[in-house]
């Protein structure tokens, strides 16, 4: 996995991190942000990663502004190398899933997914998003595999037009679906949460991101 991503960004280079410009440098793209300058805002965030390529708070509020003006390219670059630098970044692994998806690079979601996966199982997000890369990769067992799975884990009520699609995608591959696969009231997950202040720029590309 980390062999495929090193052939797509290069070389990640050496960290010549410094901390403090970094986060000065964020809380200033916050600011700018908010203030709807948007351009200014990411100017003064990719300054920040190349301060201090390991501070991960940069990626995430860079992502939110990449994502709403539909640019999945930087999101590509920057965290595949990060994910790279810290293996157990679990946004970076989530986000690089589902930006490879959005994408049509299903074979690298489907790798980005699973390495997620290692690092949170009992999420049953990556699930459903997996599948429907398998789906596109004409790998129906596995895709069939990923939305049983999905459906067994899955008991959110907010979480019903993804059951309900898990279930028309498992009768369109000819695989019953779990028979309990019904919303209940199950709590949100560590990264759903993490994700869920992207949640509206994700939308603006199409599809909330932090629920996929």
């Amino acid at each position: 996995m980390l062999a495929a991503l090193v052939c797509i960004v290069g070389h990640t280079g050496a960290a010549r991190a410094d901390r403090a410009v970094a986060r000065a440098l964020v809380e200033e793209g916050q600011r700018l942000s908010g203030a709807g300058r948007a351009a200014l805002a990411l100017e003064r965030l990719e300054r920040a990663i190349d301060e201090d390529p390991d501070y991960l708070p940069a990626y995430e509020v860079a992502v939110a502004l990449w994502l709403r003006a539909g640019k999945f390219e930087p999101v590509i670059r920057h965290l595949a190398r990060v994910t790279l630098r810290h293996p157990r970044y679990g946004f970076g692994w989530y986000t690089l899933a589902f930006a490879y998806r959005r994408t049509g690079r299903h074979d690298l979601a489907v790798l980005c997914y699973r390495e997620y996966l290692e690092l949170r199982p009992a999420e049953p997000d990556p699930y459903f998003g997996m599948g429907m890369s398998l789906v596109a990769l004409d790998r129906r067992e596995e895709a069939a595999a990923s939305f049983g799975r999905y459906l067994e884990m899955e008991h959110r009520p907010e979480q019903r037009e993804f059951v309900t699609r898990a279930r028309r995608e498992l009768a369109r591959l000819g695989a019953p679906a779990p028979a309990d696969a019904t919303p209940g009231t199950v709590g949100w997950g560590l990264l759903r949460r993490a994700l869920e202040r992207i949640d509206a720029a994700a939308r603006a590309a199409g599809r909330g991101f932090a629920a996929r």
